[in-house]
């Protein structure tokens, strides 16, 4: 029995220490109520299990729980404003007024002495709109010339006065094409300019231009072809319209229809045709400036009739060395013979 009291009371005791540890544990997590009271109870306890055996526990010193605040769970709350920062006042200045600029002003622009333009040229286009295309020389500064007045009047009518003559057209470059024309008329053109201040210049030096109809030419007169073996030499007169771009030449042939020989329109009254043959015949017509051709002017081919001239004809002048000699079958039974290189014999005749 001795032995079994003392092993009551030492699991006593060890649990009386346990439970005094536990709770001081517990204290420092999370403390639910004061470590005396649990002691008392944790006393009384062991008193009540004890009385039948009237064993008495020793006193448990009361642990004492440190007065620290259980820190706070997180939440979602803001933090306390902090103080707001002093900011360093300056002191106000009052701003710089800038003086106020006197007005600008702009003395009245200086009207420049313009130049007139030089230079001045007039071409007419036979075209299928017929025109006439003007150039010139600027004659001023660069920027000068804010644009140019183009003047026109008919050669031969009546001159207008030029204070009341309007200009046909104006021009930004040194050039201007007048479509405004009538063919077969010759006109008088002049150019001004005008500065950028609205001064108008003298006017330039004229030019005049000769322009065309587009009449057809007449057909040329006076054709004649002529066989010389080898070859066809064809001459005509020559024609007198003003606006006259030169001939052309045709062979006919065996179907009757006509064969150009002249690819453009030559300006001279010969043609030789180095195939061409007696008996074939041949035309000439006569072209204008536009292009418009004539009628045709036909002569068939002769045999050339041979023409003698005796070697002392008066027509026949020699330069350098020269001699007569003896010779079978000539006129006379003589011949004209060079004596040395370079001699020269100088024949003047008329017709062809």
């Amino acid at each position: 029995m001795k032995g079994l009291k003392k092993h009551i009371l030492t699991v006593v005791a060890v649990t009386a220490v346990f439970a005094a540890c536990v709770l001081t544990l517990g204290f420092n997590t999370q403390p639910l109520s004061p470590p005396v009271e649990t002691a008392e109870k944790a006393g009384a306890l062991a008193s009540v299990s004890m009385a039948p055996y009237e064993v008495i526990a020793a006193p448990v010193t009361p642990v004492e729980v440190p007065t620290t605040q259980p820190v706070p769970e997180a939440s979602s709350a803001l933090p306390a404003p902090s103080a707001p920062t002093a900011t360093p006042q300056v002191p106000a200045t009052s701003p710089e007024v800038a003086p106020a600029k006197p007005p600008v002003v702009r003395p009245d622009p200086v009207v420049q002495v313009i130049n007139p333009p030089t230079d001045l040229q007039g071409e007419f286009e036979p075209r299928k709109r017929p025109r006439v295309k003007l150039t010139w020389e600027r004659n001023n500064p660069k920027g000068a010339v804010k644009y140019y007045l183009v003047y026109r009047v008919v050669v031969g009518g009546q001159e207008p006065d030029p204070g009341n003559l309007e200009p046909i057209g104006r021009a930004r470059k040194t050039k201007y094409t007048d479509f405004a024309i009538e063919p077969g008329l010759t006109y008088r053109y002049w150019v001004t300019a005008v500065s950028r201040q609205g001064e108008e210049s003298e006017p330039s030096e004229p030019v005049v231009v000769e322009t065309f109809t587009n009449r057809p030419p007449a057909p040329p007169q006076g054709v004649d072809a002529v066989a010389i073996d080898p070859g066809v030499s064809i001459d005509w007169q020559l024609n007198t319209e003003p606006n006259l771009a030169g001939y052309h030449v045709y062979r006919q042939r065996k179907n009757g229809k006509w064969k150009r020989l002249t690819r453009d329109p030559i300006s001279d009254n010969h043609y030789y045709f180095d195939k061409g043959k007696a008996g074939q015949v041949y035309a000439v017509s006569a072209v204008n400036v536009y292009g418009t051709e004539s009628e045709k002017s036909a002569s068939e081919a002769r045999p050339s009739i041979p023409v003698i001239y005796e070697e002392n004809d008066p027509s026949i002048v020699s330069e350098g060395l020269w001699a007569i000699e003896k010779y079978q079958g000539p006129t006379n039974g003589q011949i004209l013979v060079a004596g040395d290189a370079g001699a020269r014999l100088h024949f003047h005749f008329t017709g062809r």
